[in-house]
């Protein structure tokens, strides 16, 4: 969060006079919105800027394309968001194969903007076969198998399948209980 409070200038008379007239004008709390607003804005677009000058043959496979999905996600640009999971899905799928950890991991992301966005029955058949996958390759325990079996259990409380994700998530919290 930003708090403006805690910045400084040199004469401590010119602070409290920009303080005050903050406060008359618009008030701290808004204006550290409206600056965190403009740092949150700046970032989308320097991330933006960083994928774009990716080659196109890293640029779906690289890391970068899910953070910057999940930043565009987390800042409510679901379109953009959702386009960018979706590539990077694909170029996973093309270039590491289906069950690579990196594919995975753009399922999860994917299927789990899609469910937010209410688009269960596309969501239901990704989360579900991520789960699987993961299953079959590491076992329950696994802190990837773990994430998985999360976003599926929400998937089935946005479905309204209330007892399967309550079975899912206890599975889950047994098996956390037990690897700790």
């Amino acid at each position: 969060a930003v708090d403006l409070r805690n910045s400084d200038t040199r004469n401590p008379d010119d602070k409290r006079m920009i303080f005050e007239e903050v406060e008359k004008q618009i008030g701290m709390s808004e204006l550290d919105a409206r600056v965190h607003a403009q740092l949150r804005a700046w970032l989308a677009r320097a991330a933006r800027d960083e994928l774009a000058r990716l080659p196109a043959e890293e640029r779906a496979t690289s890391v970068l394309i899910n953070n910057v999905a999940m930043l565009l996600e987390d800042q409510g640009e679901l379109g953009e968001a959702e386009a960018l999971y979706r590539e990077a899905l694909e170029g996973s799928r093309e270039v590491l194969g289906s069950k690579h950890p990196s594919t995975l991991t753009s399922i999860n992301n994917y299927g789990d903007l899609l469910r937010e966005q209410g688009k269960l029955d596309e969501a239901e058949p990704l989360l579900r076969d991520t789960l699987d996958a993961r299953l079959e390759e590491h076992g329950p325990m696994h802190r990837d198998t773990l994430r998985s079996k999360h976003f599926y259990a929400k998937l089935l409380l946005a479905q309204g399948k209330l007892a399967e994700a309550e079975l899912l998530v206890r599975e889950a919290l047994e098996d956390q209980r037990e690897e700790l």
